[in-house]
């Protein structure tokens, strides 16, 4: 009679506990580059270099993610009108419950954009949701459809 063991090891490395710690160093870095970036952009001191933001830019470095999440977003949007014929996305929109939040904040961040307060909607993107049917207050939409 043959016994076969198995034994299973678990790489440290690789081990879920430590992957925020290491993200965290990597996102640290990441927002490091950003600011230097922009520093270089304002033609301030950067310890980035011509070189190196051309390297980074050779793989794809993300400069803005806060800007390329708001268009992934805004193209799921264009997606949406073309499948629905509208911009009214429920809250709780099962295909895709990130695009429900999105509007619900683009919503939010347009309220205070009106009322004069600090808002991350600028003008220009503002109408970008005009332009594509955005509906800033759907209660007034949906009691316009019962008229």
């Amino acid at each position: 009679t043959t016994t076969t063991t198995t034994t299973t090891t678990t790489n440290p490395s690789s081990s879920n506990s430590e992957q925020p710690q290491n993200n965290g160093r990597l996102q640290t870095w990441m927002a490091r580059q950003r600011r230097e970036y922009s520093k270089y952009q304002k033609g301030e001191k950067s310890s980035l270099t011509k070189e190196r933001i051309q390297l980074l830019n050779s793989i794809h470095f993300d400069w803005d993610p806060l800007d390329t999440k708001w268009n992934q977003r805004f193209r799921e949007l264009i997606d949406y009108k073309e499948e629905f014929g509208n911009c009214i996305v429920p809250l709780q929109y099962k295909k895709n419950p990130k695009l429900g939040n999105w509007i619900n904040t683009q919503r939010r961040q347009y309220k205070l954009f009106q009322d004069g307060k600090k808002s991350g909607l600028t003008k220009d993107r503002i109408k970008q949701l005009n332009d594509l049917g955005m509906v800033w207050r759907r209660w007034e939409f949906e009691s316009n459809q019962w008229e």
